[in-house]
């Protein structure tokens, strides 16, 4: 791997990515301590996803080659960076990609989820897009489940502390109850 740095540093983790951060971080969900059992995430992984600007995969305990990803695409700012990246950047294999909204057939987002699936197909990608309805937690998780999907990408906490602390928080139960890694951007 080329530019790959070690370093130690003391202090807050958030704080200290968001000065030296690089093109991705990795983290996983839970620190070595946590009780799997119960599925709480780590106490710095809702911290760091927030503060910096840089996209974040969060790995699984097992590694498994990537094949396919479902793209949970709401059309905002953040799942629109997601896009962006992927078409400029693309992932070295090019898994093939499912770009899945919430929402009926048919409707704006849905329309805005196929031209999303054809700018991946223009970028190299095999992808297409697919709109369902539901409550978001939960068809996405089904999505990834029925798709045989191996990491799940999505915009990240697109919305302020305060309505997910009344309402919840989209991003932090897809982290929490789906098994494959995600990729998050903010």
């Amino acid at each position: 791997m080329e530019h790959v740095s070690l370093a130690l540093r003391t202090g807050e983790i958030a704080d200290s990515l968001v000065k030296r951060a690089g093109d991705l971080i990795v983290m996983g969900k839970r620190g070595e301590g946590a009780d799997f059992e119960k599925l709480h995430l780590g106490s710095n992984l809702e911290r760091v996803v927030r503060a910096v600007h840089k996209p974040v995969l969060i790995a699984s305990r097992a590694f498994k080659p990537i094949g396919h990803a479902v793209f949970a695409f709401d059309d905002g700012v953040s799942a629109r960076k997601a896009l962006d990246s992927l078409v400029q950047s693309p992932m070295a294999d090019r898994p093939r990609i499912t770009v899945f909204s919430v929402t009926d057939q048919g409707s704006d987002l849905a329309k805005a989820g196929i031209a999303a699936a054809a700018r991946l197909t223009e970028a190299g990608y095999d992808a297409a897009a697919k709109a369902e309805p539901g409550h978001a937690e939960k068809i996405i998780t089904e999505e990834t489940e029925r798709d045989g999907a191996d990491l799940l990408i999505m915009g990240a906490y697109g919305h302020s502390r305060i309505r997910n602390l009344i309402i919840g928080s989209t991003t932090t139960s897809l982290i929490r109850s789906c098994p494959i890694p995600l990729l998050l951007f903010r």
